[in-house]
C-alpha cells in the first residue's frame, strides 16, 4: 500500500513542471497583483495604494497559488491515473478504428454477388486516398478486363500523380479508343 501511494506521489511530481508553476505564481502574486492593485485602488480612490495594502494582497495571491499548486500535485497523486488509462483506451481505439473499418468493408464484400463485390471493392480501392497507380490498373483490370488499358491507367497515375500533366494528356487521348468497346 505505501508503496503504490510512494509511486503515485512520484509520478504526480514528475508530471508537474515546479520551476514553471513557482514563476506563474511569483509573476501573479507580483507584478500582475501590483499593477492591478495600483491600477483599481487608484480608480476607486484617486491614489495609489499604500505598501502594507499590496503586501497584504500579495500575501493572499502567493498562498492562493500554492493552494491551488497543492490540489492540483494532490488530484494528479490521486486521480491521475485514471485519467492517464482513460486517455491510453482512447488512443487504442483511435489507433484500431482503421483496421475495424477495413474488417467491416471485407465482411460487405462477402455478403454481395460476385459482381457487387467487384465492384464495391474496386470503389473502396479507388477511395483510398494513398492509392496509387497500382490501385488504378487494379480497379481497371477488375473492371473491364482489359489488361492493356489497366496498364495504360497505371501509367497516366504515374506521369499524373508526378505532375507531368501534358504527358499524362497524351496518354489520356491514346486510351481512349481502347475504350470505345467498353461504352
Amino acid at each position: 500500500m505505501t508503496e503504490i501511494l510512494l509511486r503515485r506521489i512520484r509520478r504526480a511530481a514528475g508530471k508537474e513542471r515546479w520551476g514553471r508553476a513557482f514563476l506563474q505564481i511569483a509573476w501573479t502574486a507580483g507584478p500582475v497583483t501590483y499593477l492591478g492593485l495600483q491600477s483599481g485602488y487608484y480608480i476607486a480612490y484617486g491614489s495609489a495604494a499604500p505598501p502594507n495594502v499590496f503586501l497584504y494582497f500579495a500575501g493572499y495571491t502567493l498562498v492562493a497559488g500554492v493552494f491551488a499548486l497543492v490540489a492540483r500535485f494532490l488530484y494528479n497523486a490521486s486521480r491521475g491515473e485514471s485519467r492517464d488509462a482513460d486517455s491510453q483506451a482512447l488512443e487504442f481505439v483511435f489507433d484500431a478504428l482503421p483496421q475495424r473499418v477495413i474488417e467491416i468493408r471485407n465482411l460487405q464484400l462477402e455478403e454481395l454477388d460476385p459482381y457487387g463485390s467487384k465492384i464495391l471493392g474496386t470503389k473502396y480501392l479507388l477511395e483510398n486516398p494513398r492509392a496509387g497507380a497500382d490501385a488504378l490498373a487494379t480497379a481497371v483490370w477488375d473492371l473491364l478486363g482489359d489488361a492493356e488499358l489497366a496498364e495504360g491507367a497505371r501509367r497516366l497515375e504515374i506521369y499524373r500523380s508526378n505532375g507531368l500533366h501534358y504527358r499524362a494528356r497524351e496518354i489520356s487521348e491514346s486510351l481512349e479508343k481502347l475504350l470505345d468497346p467498353h461504352q
